[in-house]
């Protein structure tokens, strides 16, 4: 499994020194860990410890540094277990991602829902507006026929206009 993660062959590594196995990795970081481990004598856990294989792609794995016991309880040594967690990194990134989205997307539902309300009764106030308008201007016509007769018949041309003024509204 560590062959094909780290694009290592086997033979290249074995019997050769940890710091020799041309594994490029944040070198202090572990090392440091390493010793975390042995010196409190307990598993430590290390996140997101980037690599680079041999075609200098960058990779992410999560380990965890196990000390190592003899017969006698004397330290003998250390374990490394790594997981390649590259693409559950990814996955989680691209989530993150899709979630910013849409909390931005529901944000803007919430705005245009909130302009839209006020709009709405401003459009129904304009229309009502508009409607008692045209009744007056109906209104004024058909008491203009009137006032152009004196003995209450009103004027064909003012009676016409003002039904015309009735059937457009």
């Amino acid at each position: 499994m560590a062959e094909e993660c780290f694009a290592v062959p086997s033979s290249n590594v074995l019997g050769r020194a940890f710091l020799e196995c041309g594994i490029e990795w944040d070198w202090l970081t572990l090392i440091e860990r390493i010793r975390t481990c042995l010196g409190n004598d307990h598993p430590t856990q290390m996140e997101d410890v980037y690599y680079r294989r041999c075609e200098r792609t960058g990779r992410i794995l999560g380990m965890t540094v196990n000390p190592i016991r003899g017969h006698g309880l004397e330290r003998r040594g250390y374990l490394l277990l790594g997981n390649e967690i590259t693409e559950r990194r990814s996955m989680e990134h691209q989530l993150a991602q899709a979630q910013k989205l849409e909390s931005i997307g529901q944000l803007a539902a919430g705005i245009a829902h909130e302009i839209n309300t006020p709009l709405s009764t401003s459009e129904i106030i304009a229309g009502s507006c508009k409607k008692r308008q045209r009744s007056r201007e109906i209104l004024h016509k058909y008491k203009g026929a009137l006032e152009g007769c004196p003995y209450g018949t009103a004027a064909h041309d003012s009676l016409a206009e003002a039904k015309s003024a009735a059937a457009a509204a």
